[in-house]
């Protein structure tokens, strides 16, 4: 089987995106023949088959990958994919959206107007004549408000050498590691959250830190709506983290906090369990199911009470953190390794464009 993916990532650029688009692309070169094409042009090193593509036609790329079985592409609303899935559509290549979260109904609701005029004007045609739009999640599954098929490829994780053993005896420590953006990643609500029961927090000996990227001005008017609502005793920022940094910082973090409003299935989460570290999150990080089912950690509705009753909840609960830490290492192991994930999503490719059903 001969898969090409397409993504638009230009260099440095930290969003979860352009993190497992590389590793989708590595891990499924395992069970198929995959190459990348970058709109950007950008080189991926870790990648071994990528190519330029001309004239946004994938004539021009070489044999075999000028005429795949499948093409894959990654977000939605890049403008390049409209002339590349028309020439898709006149030579009957197939081809399916994996939109990243693009096309739930709370991401739908961000810019409605524009997104409604693109979508009308532009979009609602590469997306109705997809094959399938790949979803991270049965959540995004369900939330995905197009009524094209739709099939299932989670994003997955690597697993460490070493896993948390120990937790903090006279605090606890939570931990946000993602992008800044106060609203779909829920950053408002975990800061109003803390402000509605901080003379708790601060009896019970509780801290946050969140790391994360400088982009456009947010960390500005972060630490704005942090001294707003009057817990910066409590909430700390820091410049984003990576490798061994990153690593040290996880261990050392009690619950791994996330209280977004929508996403498609966040690396940050799959990380911190992976390590060992229970996680606080909300319905819209897509992983509420899978953390309640392997009692991995806590899970709540997407709003403010919810969200600090179950901070509280984790306060009180501060005996079950080892417990939970291992069974976020077995869901893991189960569920979201890299290799595993990748077999079953290829399979499900093989299914969408019937193949092999030439042998039966």
């Amino acid at each position: 089987m001969v898969i090409v993916h397409i993504a638009s990532i230009v260099e440095n650029q930290c969003d979860g995106v352009s993190y497992v688009v590389p590793e989708h692309i590595k891990n499924q070169t395992y069970f198929a023949d995959v190459c990348f094409v970058n709109i950007k042009g950008y080189n991926i090193p870790s990648i071994k088959k990528q190519f330029y593509l001309k004239n946004n036609s994938l004539l021009t790329l070489p044999n075999p990958y000028n005429h795949p079985d499948l093409v894959v592409f990654h977000q939605t609303y890049i403008k390049e994919y409209l002339s590349i899935y028309k020439d898709l559509v006149k030579r009957k290549i197939t081809y399916i959206i994996l939109p990243h979260g693009d096309l739930t109904k709370i991401a739908q609701k961000k810019k409605f107007i524009k997104k409604k005029m693109a979508n009308i004007l532009l979009f609602n045609s590469f997306i109705n004549k997809a094959a399938a739009l790949q979803c991270l999640s049965k959540q995004e599954m369900m939330n995905t408000q197009f009524s094209v098929s739709k099939i299932i490829g989670k994003n997955g994780v690597y697993i460490p050498n070493i896993k948390k053993d120990c937790f903090s005896t006279n605090k606890i420590q939570f931990t946000y590691i993602g992008r800044l953006e106060q609203y779909t990643k829920g950053l408002d609500l975990l800061i109003k959250s803390v402000s509605s029961i901080k003379d708790y927090l601060v009896a019970k000996n509780c801290v946050f830190d969140i790391y994360g990227p400088d982009i456009l001005g947010r960390c500005k008017k972060l630490n704005k709506l942090i001294k707003h609502y009057n817990v910066t005793h409590l909430i700390k920022t820091h410049c984003p983290v990576y490798g061994k940094e990153k690593e040290e910082i996880l261990l050392a973090t009690d619950v791994f906090i996330q209280t977004s409003r929508t996403e498609g299935m966040p690396v940050g989460i799959l990380e911190a369990l992976a390590y060992g570290v229970p996680c606080l999150v909300t319905k819209g990080t897509n992983l509420y199911d899978d953390i309640q089912k392997s009692n991995s950690g806590w899970a709540c509705e997407t709003n403010v009470s919810a969200i600090a009753k179950n901070i509280i909840l984790v306060v009180e609960e501060k005996d079950k953190l080892i417990m939970k830490g291992n069974n976020a290492v077995k869901m893991i192991l189960n569920n979201f390794e890299w290799k595993q994930i990748s077999e079953e999503t290829v399979e499900s490719y093989k299914k969408i464009i019937g193949y092999g059903e030439e042998l039966l």
